[in-house]
């Protein structure tokens, strides 16, 4: 098996206009680590370590006692040593830091603290820019967190960041620069200091984290399969009849789940498809779907005559529960297949994985755990008791059932074997008169006797749903009572969802309580209002020395500055700035003819020590610049909304630049591949929530004896489906790459419910004339049971995940919570009601047109009795 663990094609787009336009930006101007600056790299996964410090009483971190406790941390990590595998000298981070002039590029933050500390309680430095001896001047904005500025000095901050690039190539290199980020890494977590509070990053915490969720997911994977053992046993057993209580048909059910996940994660494993810490939830839901359909099956099971052969009662359970179970199957498939045509790998991988899941699941529960059921039928029928496997002495049962007559219960014999199902023994009594029908339950047929004189006990819930829920339901201020809960609770959705958020923040992705978490936690908490440099990139030649050209780019830099939340051009880092100052300064004039301007620009201007940072900015040919970019800085991206904002404002303005300069203009960002999910992710969400409920419609209109039923139980799902968004962001979950897989599989359980009810309530209504009632007390008798099984048994199994360090799992928690929830409120209140209306309704107009055609006739009879009495008068009177 393959574990994919890399954060950054997990969680972005497989193919988008970020990582395009970041390739472009890597062709026309690499890295080089010996010769480069840190606000022009590229990719996230360039070697670095950053680290977020703040005070452990919260306090301002440039106290004296705090910045020498920062100032001690650097040198012990410019100490620290790592040892090659093909040499004896060790390597530190003088020999592996990224250069420029041949040297480590200075850090700005302890620069600036070792410079501008006289020993005083506070240490105050110059803001935003700093000037140090060398000449260099650095904006140390960036690096600190929770300013208060007074007199342009820097005189208190919350948190501050280290900084600490290294190269990443030859190979041989970046080895050593991973081992020099694990030493830092080793270093942070062995430090014990009440001063300080750190907290660390490198190129490898992302993908680090998703293998160590990976592992911390399985002690909640095992202790949910022990505590669904338990509830699955314990609601298999039927204490009142032990021939009955199929305890162990609960354990293989489970082992049919685990099948069913085992058989997944071979195939795709052996077809090359990856795993990842997402597709870690898939076993939690194989295991709800694999207990839903096992518990629908026991109780068509018990539905059945006992006094049957097991033949015919497995034939009579695959009849009631096979159908219904293929319908949940078929539309969980769908979903899944509907999930995996998803842009970010992280979906697709979950949605292949849980929907071949449901497929195996499927086949192991007709084969499988149907063998199983037919050979648990066996020792029902044998009478040997469902726990122990031990023939039953039957006499036992006789005293009691004895003993049970004197008590004043019935005992029933049905002298029909074929007659002696449960529901079948309903008597129906008729009032024409009003178009009801009143059905009266025998509920002492729990003690009916099979031909053999078994007393044959059904399970106490089943009675109950049948003979005191259906008709609480069925009462009329009930299903006015019920009519107005859906509207208040469609009404709370609607309303919640629209404060839904959106976006995935990075901290979300590492496990709690690590460093990668705080530290994720310190820079969104703190270091917002300074982002990552933007690299604008004039891909083909411009005529930059033009003064109208100029014109047309100077426009552009405003206009990127208004319509996104970039920092003003006095932070950037732009050559033509510059180099138009030099010129002014130098010649009295910035205009200049073409062949000068890149004279100078090339001879004079590019070899000044200010500014020969420039060099990494500018490609020439022959006699023009080839390509060209400006480093823009990017701020106040406080959320995914501001980032949002940041990436389409940007690429607005770029957009109308390449129209008006005639050359292809693009934009990078190191955040811009992460931001770009932000953009796809509601129409993202809308298409494939839209797909997944269109195909649960399409399966329900062709595999729903009823059409109506159908366009109900979709209409369910979509109710289902809108309450789980609203209530989520009721519940603090924002919509993002990892709750967008959980409303796919929420399409999958909500439709479970739906149409196993739906199934029930109509898979008798073309052979028998029941009604409406009949066909409510039928449905929530066979279902009702297992509904409430299936649903807190998913409960159960999940709410040890609401423990869980990972935001994940407990997101994936909190929303199958939801949807377990929701779902048993629609399968068991709202559905059925709707249903029942609909075929109360119905009952009446059948009940009016037959009342129409028997006036009708009885005119019709009137008027030709009339007619023959006049026609015999007429007779009469001739003669």
């Amino acid at each position: 098996m393959e574990f994919q663990s890399d954060a950054e094609f997990l969680f972005s787009p497989i193919t988008s206009r970020a990582k395009e336009e970041r390739e472009i930006l890597n062709d026309l101007f690499p890295v080089d680590d010996r010769h480069t600056l840190p606000n022009r790299l590229i990719y996230l996964t360039q070697r670095q370590v950053s680290i977020a410090i703040a005070c452990t009483d919260d306090g301002n971190i440039l106290r004296q006692d705090s910045v020498q406790a920062v100032l001690d941390l650097d040198e012990e990590i410019r100490k620290l040593e790592v040892y090659p595998a093909t040499r004896s000298t060790p390597a530190n981070f003088t020999n592996l830091c990224n250069q420029w002039n041949d040297h480590c590029f200075p850090d700005p933050v302890t620069s600036s603290l070792r410079y501008y500390n006289n020993n005083d309680s506070v240490v105050t430095v110059p803001f935003p820019e700093v000037t140090l001896p060398t000449g260099v001047s650095y904006d140390i904005a960036p690096f600190f967190g929770g300013r208060t500025i007074m007199n342009d000095e820097l005189v208190a901050a919350d948190a501050l960041l280290l900084s600490y690039s290294l190269q990443s190539s030859p190979e041989d290199i970046d080895t050593l620069s991973a081992d020099w980020e694990m030493a830092v890494t080793n270093l942070l977590h062995e430090l014990n200091s009440d001063i300080i509070e750190v907290n660390g990053y490198t190129s490898a915490s992302l993908d680090e984290s998703q293998t160590n969720l990976a592992f911390a997911a399985i002690p909640y994977l095992a202790a949910s399969y022990f505590i669904l053992i338990m509830f699955a046993v314990v609601s298999c057993i039927m204490i009142r009849d032990g021939t009955q209580s199929k305890p162990w048909l609960g354990v293989l059910g489970v082992v049919s789940a685990s099948l069913a996940v085992v058989s997944a994660v071979g195939l795709l494993s052996y077809v090359g498809v990856p795993f990842n810490q997402v597709a870690l939830s898939m076993p939690f839901i194989i295991l709800g779907i694999g207990l839903d359909d096992m518990f629908i099956m026991i109780a068509a099971w018990r539905k059945t005559d006992p006094s049957l052969p097991v033949v015919d009662r497995i034939a009579g359970t695959f009849e009631d529960a096979a159908v219904s179970i293929s319908i949940t199957s078929l539309t969980d498939i769908l979903a899944f297949c509907v999930g995996a045509i998803s842009p970010i790998p992280a979906i697709r991988i979950f949605c292949l994985y849980t929907g071949v899941a449901v497929f195996f699941d499927f086949l192991y529960q007709i084969t499988f755990f149907g063998a199983c059921m037919v050979l648990f039928g066996y020792m029902e029928y044998f009478d040997c008791n469902g726990c122990t496997c031990v023939p039953i002495d039957r006499r036992v049962d006789v005293y009691e059932s004895n003993n049970d007559l004197t008590n004043g219960q019935m005992m029933h014999r049905t002298p029909n074997n074929a007659q002696s199902q449960a529901y079948e023994s309903t008597d129906v009594e008729t009032n024409r008169s009003n178009g009801q029908a009143h059905t009266h339950h025998r509920s002492q047929q729990e003690s009916n006797d099979d031909e053999k004189g078994r007393p044959v006990k059904h399970h106490a819930m089943m009675i109950f749903f049948r003979d005191y829920y259906a008709k609480l339901i069925y009462k009329p201020v009930s299903l006015l009572v019920i009519c107005l809960s859906y509207v208040i609770y469609l009404a709370a959705a609607v309303y919640f969802s629209t404060t839904l958020e959106m976006g995935l923040e990075q901290a979300n992705i590492a496990e709690e309580g690590t460093m990668t978490h705080g530290y994720f936690t310190l820079q969104s908490k703190y270091f917002k209002e300074t982002g990552p440099s933007v690299s604008v990139v004039f891909t083909e030649p411009l005529p930059y020395w033009d003064i109208s050209e100029q014109a047309k780019i100077e426009m552009f830099l405003i206009d990127i500055h208004e319509k996104s939340h970039v920092k003003p051009r006095n932070v950037s880092d732009i050559w033509l700035d510059e180099y138009k100052k030099y010129l002014q300064v130098r010649f009295s004039t910035s205009v200049v003819d073409q062949e000068t301007f890149v004279r100078i620009l090339r001879d004079d201007f590019l070899t000044l020590p200010c500014c020969e940072r420039f060099q990494l900015d500018i490609n020439f040919n022959e006699s023009e610049i080839a390509s060209s970019r400006f480093i823009l800085v990017s701020g106040d991206t406080f959320s995914s909304v501001d980032e949002e904002e940041l990436l389409l404002g940007i690429r607005d303005s770029i957009d109308e630049a390449t129209e008006a300069l005639g050359v292809p203009v693009i934009a990078s960002s190191l955040g811009f591949v992460f931001a770009e999910q932000y953009i796809i992710i509601v129409p993202t969400t809308v298409l494939t929530l839209g797909i997944a409920v269109a195909s649960m419609l399409l399966v329900s209109l062709i595999m729903m004896p009823n059409i109506v039923v159908g366009i109900l139980v979709t209409l369910s799902v979509a109710s289902i489906l809108l309450g789980v968004i609203g209530f989520m962001a009721l519940w603090g979950v924002a919509l993002e790459s990892i709750s967008m897989v959980n409303l796919v599989l929420c399409i999958g359980f909500s439709v479970d419910f739906s149409a196993h009810v739906a199934y029930a309530f109509v898979m008798d209504s073309e052979e028998k004339n029941l009604s409406a009632y009949d066909k409510l007390s039928r449905s929530v008798y066979l279902l009702g049971f297992p509904i409430l099984q299936s649903g807190f048994s998913t409960i159960i199994g999940v709410s040890l995940l609401f423990w869980s360090s990972s935001y994940i799992f407990r997101t994936f928690a909190k929303i199958m919570t939801l949807v377990m929830t929701l779902g048993m409120l629609h399968g068991l209140v709202f559905l059925p009601a709707m249903i029942t209306i609909v075929a109360y309704l119905r009952e009446a107009c059948c009940d009016k047109n037959r009342h129409d055609q028997r006036e009708s006739a009885s005119h019709a009879r009137s008027v030709s009795a009339t007619v023959g009495a006049d026609n015999e008068g007429m007779v009469i009177d001739e003669h």
